[in-house]
């Protein structure tokens, strides 16, 4: 499958969607954990607050000091992570154990005491601090003086946090795109399964099996399915019609060329024996002509293809043409095996073989030889040839390298229309006994041994 396949086009989007999607996903399931651990960290930092406010004394010399440890043991050991600091007029004068011989900045302190500021601040040895800072009024030196109480902890733990949870989460959306990947493949295939099927049909009426497409289809391509069921009775139509007129021309022919054919025999008794021979074979141009026209209208008519036994069929053309000359000592060698079939329509076979041979037949001295080699069938003989630079124009209409008067330059054109219709390669070219040699490559699925199957001789 290439880009230019629909399958792959609705894989490639549908997988492009989902990595997004799950990018996305992933990206807003991160930041929403992320809101919802700060939160939860800003109530432990609050819970912390109030417990230290609880346990804060002043003494009368203005010292403060705290009657009991805080729980969290954290703040006692150095570096933890967790710290608090209480700050008068801007400078601190009362710390956590765990900030040790450091100390912390607030940058907008709160001015009053219904506030509290949350900030990123800078704690020991350079590491980040998810802090709270709140104001509280106490009686110092018997002043009420608006004390800050910050109390933070390293954001290192918050992001590790965040990103287990990552780590956690990112095998599950990978499944999760997995699953998706292969319903989305599913459901490719079963949405595009009419559009095979449709192939399927088309494929059958190419070789015979069927004569129209079956409608009972999605309704998506049921239009399509009647649209091309509506060509194909058109095209009937027509051929029916091609066929009659090709019929009715050539029986309106017949009885001229019959006329002029007896009128050469009149123009020769007379004595003008050189004018007669030139009518007669005017005429014999005009029949063959009327005759292979004929047999191409009847040829492109809806006839099924049928398994043709090669080695019989041969021989019966080449008896029909041994029939046509009368040279002393001319040899047809068919190298054909007898159990060897070939699957198309009898009046195609009858055209091309029989063009061919025909051909082989006016060109050779004395022998001709047929022979079928695997999927290659093979017809030679020992005339003269063609020129090399010619050899490649013997299938156009009208082209010949002899005497016009004997040629007319339609068999092997009508040999390249009917391979053209039927799937075959045509290949021209020098044989081993020098003269032209016609190479049919045949498709190997219309070829069988009539021993693989039990079929009555055709």
């Amino acid at each position: 499958m290439t880009l230019n396949s629909i399958r792959v086009r609705l894989l490639f989007t549908a997988a492009l969607m989902i990595v997004l999607a799950l990018l996305a996903m992933g990206a807003a399931m991160t930041l929403i954990f992320q809101r919802h651990l700060e939160k939860r960290v800003g109530q432990e930092l609050d819970k912390h607050f109030t417990q230290l406010v609880a346990v804060l004394e002043v003494a009368p010399s203005g010292t403060l000091t705290l009657d009991q440890d805080l729980t969290d043991p954290r703040f006692n050991l150095p570096l933890s992570g967790l710290y608090w600091q209480i700050d008068l007029e801007s400078k601190p004068v009362l710390r956590s154990r765990s900030l040790w011989d450091q100390q912390l900045t607030v940058p907008t302190p709160p001015k009053a005491d219904d506030e509290a500021h949350v900030h990123e601040l800078p704690g020991p040895d350079n590491e980040n601090l998810y802090s709270l800072e709140k104001a509280v009024f106490l009686n110092h030196l018997g002043q009420e003086k608006l004390f800050v109480v910050t109390v933070g902890l390293a954001r290192s733990e918050i992001s590790d946090s965040v990103l287990s949870m990552t780590k956690d989460v990112a095998p599950t959306l990978l499944a999760l795109g997995l699953v998706l990947l292969l319903a989305t493949a599913l459901q490719v295939t079963l949405g595009l399964k009419p559009l095979s099927l449709i192939r399927d049909s088309v494929q059958g009426i190419r070789e015979g099996r069927m004569a129209r497409m079956n409608e009972v289809v999605a309704d998506e391509v049921k239009p399509l399915v009647q649209e091309l069921n509506g060509l194909l009775n058109a095209n009937e139509s027509r051929t029916k019609i091609a066929r009659q007129r090709a019929a009715d021309l050539a029986h309106g022919l017949r009885t001229p060329l019959t006329i002029l054919g007896a009128l050469s025999r009149t123009v020769q008794a007379a004595g003008l024996t050189d004018e007669a021979e030139k009518i007669r074979l005017q005429t014999e141009h005009m029949r063959q002509q009327v005759e292979r026209e004929l047999a191409s209208v009847m040829s492109d008519a809806e006839e099924r293809p049928e398994w043709i036994d090669v080695e019989t069929n041969v021989r019966r053309l080449v008896k029909i043409m041994a029939m046509g000359t009368a040279q002393e000592g001319f040899a047809w060698n068919i190298d054909v095996a007898k159990d060897v079939q070939w699957r198309i329509s009898r009046n195609d076979f009858n055209e091309i073989l029989g063009n061919i041979l025909e051909n082989a037949q006016k060109w050779a001295k004395t022998r001709v030889n047929v022979k079928l080699n695997g999927v290659h069938l093979i017809v030679e003989d020992d005339g003269p040839g063609a020129p090399d630079a010619d050899i490649q124009k013997l299938t156009e209409r009208g082209f010949t390298t002899g005497d016009t008067r004997t040629s007319s330059g339609l068999g092997l054109a009508i040999v390249q229309q009917l391979t053209n219709k039927n799937g075959i390669g045509l290949e021209l070219g020098r044989g081993a006994m020098g003269g032209l040699e016609v190479t049919l490559n045949l498709a190997p699925i219309s070829v069988r041994q009539k021993s693989d199957v039990n079929l009555p001789n055709l």
